[in-house]
């Protein structure tokens, strides 16, 4: 038996030793992957631009288009291929290129997705940029010598300036894409190439009118009147939502607060003993309009309505049952005041090809009156609130693409 044992262990042994062995032949014999094909036919791509063998560029471009490039194993981006034909003079292929492009498709998103599949060694597209911008003239100059008709000459013209936008050389700027983008349209108004302008080359924004905002807000609350006799100060906070169009601002919010009672208050023969809490809702809608902005701040004052509701605390009502028939309810009454706005510099989740979103943060230091509005046999709640607060929230619009 324990000879058996032996036997098998060693067996084992040899077989894991052998498999270790072949994994190890077929590593040190693995050469010219796709990959390594890809990694030296784009640095060779690299130095013939340098050198300016144009031709060479055209031949390693082909073989790695023909033989090479599919979706697992992407050799060139749309971008860097672009650039190759204008160095390569090759426009026929460069405008088929163009036309043949899905125009749903984000091709610099795709661009930016490939590019990433390459060593970050790898710096064609960076110098291919460069060099182009570099010998942009140049590059005019051979388009202006070629055969092609005047639209197309224009076109490609165009199509290099946006070629080299990613370079973030001020001279090539979105606004100057656009106005010679405008320019084509207008000179050659039934261009095929129009879409193409349109989806990818000429880009404008149009911000909302409409937006939504939301906030928490809390601060320091006081009474007048008859309402200050029977409570004390307190601490509002709540939460609202805000509907705006261009400068008007509707807001719609819910606001909460528990202040002691000053004094006792009887009602209905009930007892609502001194020092009890009071539970302080009081539901709101104004309506504001921004009156003046100085850079990320603003000024909004406001008016509207709300009802103001005090009742027990559900704590209270527990321990003493009767209290359970106090409920007092203001009449529906008038609110007023103004905030003071500061909003941070907006953030788009931004899409160069679809609509997006924008969003601010906002700090609201916000002052609001509500009137009393209880009935006169409500004795000693006569007066009005004041709230002074402090809010925290956001603020969307839609961005569209003209």
């Amino acid at each position: 038996m324990k000879n058996i044992l032996t036997f098998l262990f060693l067996f084992i042994s040899y077989i894991a030793s052998a498999q270790i062995d072949s994994i190890e032949i077929e590593i040190l014999n693995y050469h010219n992957s796709k990959s390594e094909i890809i990694s030296k036919a784009r640095r060779l791509l690299l130095d013939k631009l340098m050198l300016g063998d144009y031709q060479k560029m055209k031949e390693i471009k082909d073989y790695l288009k023909n033989n090479i490039d599919n979706k697992e194993y992407p050799t060139l981006s749309v971008q860097e291929y672009w650039l190759i034909l204008f160095w390569t003079q090759e426009f026929d292929e460069l405008l088929s290129s163009i036309e043949q492009t899905v125009l749903q498709v984000d091709v610099r998103t795709s661009n930016e997705g490939i590019i990433q599949n390459f060593p970050e060694t790898d710096e064609l597209y960076k110098n291919l940029l460069e060099k182009s911008f570099e010998s942009k003239h140049l590059l005019e100059i051979l388009i202006n010598s070629s055969q092609l008709s005047a639209e197309e000459k224009d076109f490609l013209k165009l199509h290099l300036n946006y070629c080299l936008l990613d370079l973030n050389n001020p001279s090539i700027t979105q606004d100057s894409l656009n106005v010679q983008s405008d320019k084509f349209i207008l000179k050659y108004s039934t261009s095929p190439y129009r879409p193409f302008i349109k989806r990818l080359i000429h880009y404008k924004i149009k911000i909302s009118d409409f937006g939504f905002g939301y906030d928490v807000f809390m601060g320091y609350g006081f009474f007048n009147g008859g309402l200050s006799t029977n409570l004390v100060d307190y601490v509002p906070f709540g939460f609202s939502v805000d509907f705006n169009y261009k400068n008007f601002d509707l807001n719609l919010g819910i606001g909460l607060g528990i202040a002691k009672l000053k004094q006792e208050i009887v009602y209905q023969n009930i007892k609502w003993e001194k020092e009890m809490k009071a539970d302080i809702y009081f539901p709101n809608l104004s309506l504001g309009y921004i009156v003046f902005g100085i850079k990320q701040f603003n000024f909004n004052p406001f008016v509207g309505v709300h009802t103001l509701i005090l009742l027990p605390t559900y704590e209270d009502i527990q321990n003493y049952p009767q209290l359970e028939n106090i409920y007092f309810q203001s009449d529906v009454s008038l609110l007023a005041g103004f905030s003071i706005n500061y909003y941070s510099k907006p953030l788009k989740t931004t899409n160069r090809y679809h609509n997006s979103v924008q969003f601010q943060g906002f700090i609201k230091l916000k002052y609001t009156y509500y009137q009393s509005g209880f009935k006169k046999e409500y004795y000693g709640l006569d007066g009005s609130m004041h709230n002074i607060c402090l809010s925290f929230g956001g603020f969307t619009k839609r961005v569209y693409k003209m």
